[in-house]
């Protein structure tokens, strides 16, 4: 037995599937917009903070100024202006509009807000299209060998940023909600390696542990599909009834 296999509990390994250098970052867009200080989106505690910047600390220099919106807008705001160049808005975003935006795969902007639909949407997409790419060529599960319980090493350095410690649910939350779904054909979209990923196929979701690696290019993922072996589950009345039942349900009476 492998050293890594050591963690997974009683139960035949029917699958390993390994993911090197997973995916951290996902480009959002190919280009940022230019973004200006326009007044009434702005914040009393921003406006407060922009005017106090050392930058524009020469209060003839720098104003609000009304400009229209954009060109298919002609509504006018007050926006930021440097009187230099009192026809144009100052650039809020100088050093990234024009580039490619990126964002973290973090399930805690899932809970903070940070990811609206579209955005989470093209992350989860990405990350499924990461895992279909390893699992090409996996044989698909047989009748015989659910249900199952699926386990998970996430080999990854201590700290992605400096001082930085990362809590494991957040950072694996999204790749396990992805993995599954890959499995189940995310809703037809992509093959199946599963029947169904409900209770009656999978006992256990993948679960992670922490493995340590000295740097970012050894990072990886490795998951382990096993048959489950826990009597409490599988001698159950009730869970051996469900099972059989989604079991005919796909075409494989048990």
């Amino acid at each position: 037995m492998e050293q890594g296999e050591k963690y997974v509990r009683q139960g035949v390994i029917l699958r390993k599937v390994e993911c090197p250098l997973y995916i951290r970052r996902v480009e959002m867009s190919k280009a940022r917009n230019k973004k200006h200080y326009r007044r009434d989106k702005m914040t009393n505690v921003a406006i407060v903070k922009l005017i106090g910047m050392k930058k524009f600390s020469d209060k003839d220099r720098f104003k609000w100024i009304q400009h229209k919106i954009s060109a298919s807008n002609k509504n006018v705001a007050w926006y930021w202006t440097d009187m230099r160049k009192p026809n144009e808005k100052i650039i809020a975003n100088p050093n990234s509009h024009g580039k490619p935006k990126y964002s973290l795969v973090n399930g805690q902007y899932i809970w903070n807000g940070r990811l609206d639909d579209f955005a989470k949407n093209k992350i989860m997409d990405s990350i499924k299209d990461f895992f279909s790419e390893y699992l090409t060529g996996m044989p698909v599960i047989e009748a015989k060998e659910y249900p199952l319980a699926i386990y998970t090493e996430v080999h990854n350095v201590i700290e992605e940023t400096t001082n930085a410690y990362y809590d494991l649910d957040n950072h694996f939350l999204m790749y396990q909600k992805a993995f599954q779904d890959t499995l189940s054909g995310d809703s037809g979209k992509r093959k199946k390696y599963i029947l169904d990923d409900n209770l009656a196929f999978i006992t256990q979701p993948p679960s992670p542990i922490f493995i340590p690696v000295n740097s970012p290019e050894e990072r990886k993922l490795v998951f382990y599909i096993v048959k489950e072996e826990d009597a409490r589950i599988l001698r159950h009345e009730g869970y051996q009834a469900s099972h059989i039942k989604q079991m005919k349900k796909h075409g494989d009476n048990a």
